[in-house]
């Protein structure tokens, strides 16, 4: 089981970082809010890494989040 649960917040960090990516090349003068994009994924991995997949995932959701809304 575990295992799966790290799969699915291996994936969550990836969608975070590729969204991370998009809100970079959309609003690059925007850098106190992509620093925070990236500190929540840098979270979300120290979460992964230590097993607290539900904290590692809220912490991806949150960066998806951000992101989306500098895509906007």
């Amino acid at each position: 089981m575990s295992a799966q649960l790290r799969l699915v917040g291996l994936t969550g960090e990836s969608v975070a970082r590729t969204q991370l990516a998009r809100a970079q090349a959309a609003s690059p003068g925007s850098t106190k809010e992509l620093a925070k994009i990236a500190g929540l994924i840098a979270t979300g991995r120290t979460q992964l890494q230590t097993a607290d997949y539900d904290e590692a995932l809220t912490s991806f959701k949150q960066a998806v989040s951000k992101a989306a809304d500098l895509l906007r």
